[in-house]
């Protein structure tokens, strides 16, 4: 069973935490902070040496969601941020978009939560806005198309370069707009996709798009793809300037994709190939 801060424990909790001149990092799985402690966090995040953030297990309101992005993109040295079942308020995702400049983050993980229409469109921005992020990993994260057409209009503008992405279902216009996004960022250079399903029209748009894309190293699992998906993907694998390095494990691919890749292979790049059912 996890700790329960009142708000006078809560605030003196983050005061404490932020006045530690050697803690470099902090795991907090189970810990119900009252909004004090995120309103705190947000004022004394400057003082902090916290190089590594954890939190797990968690539900935070919508004041508290609000201090928390504020406090986090505050901290000078905060470099890797893992999120866990924190359930968090449009606000934390709207104020992540406008204060994510002056964020120091370089690798965040996220995973299990749910976001609605306007907390993913402000996601992508936020992502897409932060300076220093080279590392994304998300996993059973469900975001709406929102964050699909807003990554894909805002693209130009991140740094990430390695990509994870894992357990997702897209629909079609996702899917595309999905494609089109990944082939624009322009620093992407290691993409890893695991169990997330996606229509025909993210294969036919990323064969249209592939030109575009820098991504070096691309692992894909967990997947099946009819015959028009399957024909789109070698041509659009076969047609990615950067590629060099593809893994393909457990994806279901028709004899379409072979034959393509047959006609299309003197335009590959690729030089190494892990195939396996």
């Amino acid at each position: 069973m996890g700790a329960d801060l009142g708000s006078h424990a809560s605030s003196h909790y983050a005061i404490g935490l932020c006045s530690m001149p050697n803690l470099q990092s902090l795991d907090i799985d189970r810990v119900k902070l009252s909004n004090e402690f995120y309103s705190t966090l947000a004022s004394e995040a400057s003082k902090s040496k916290i190089e590594k953030l954890t939190h797990g297990n968690t539900d935070l309101g919508s004041h508290a969601s609000s201090h928390y992005a504020i406090g986090l993109c505050s901290m000078p040295n905060l470099q890797s941020l893992d999120i866990d079942r924190v359930k968090l308020s449009n606000e934390f995702y709207s104020t992540l978009a406008s204060e994510a400049s002056k964020s120091k983050i370089e690798k965040l993980t996220h995973g299990n939560t749910d976001l609605g229409s306007h907390a993913s469109s402000h996601y992508a921005i936020g992502l897409c806005s932060m300076p220093n992020l080279q590392s994304l990993d998300i996993d059973r994260v469900k975001l709406s198309n929102e964050f699909y057409s807003t990554l894909a209009s805002e693209a130009s503008k991140s740094k990430i370069e390695k990509l994870t992405h894992r357990h997702a279902d897209l629909d079609s216009a996702a899917s595309s707009h999905y494609a089109r996004g990944l082939c624009s960022l322009p620093n992407l250079r290691t993409l890893d996709m695991n169990g997330v399903e996606l229509s025909d029209e993210f294969y036919s748009t990323m064969a249209y798009e592939a030109s575009k894309s820098k991504i070096e190293e691309l692992s894909h699992q967990t997947a099946d793809l009819g015959s028009a998906a399957s024909s789109n993907y070698a041509r659009g694998l076969c047609s990615m300037p950067y590629l060099r390095s593809l893994g393909l494990h457990s994806v279901e691919l028709s004899d379409e994709f072979y034959s393509t890749m047959a006609s299309e292979a003197s335009k590959s790049k690729v030089y190494q190939i892990r195939f396996e059912l």
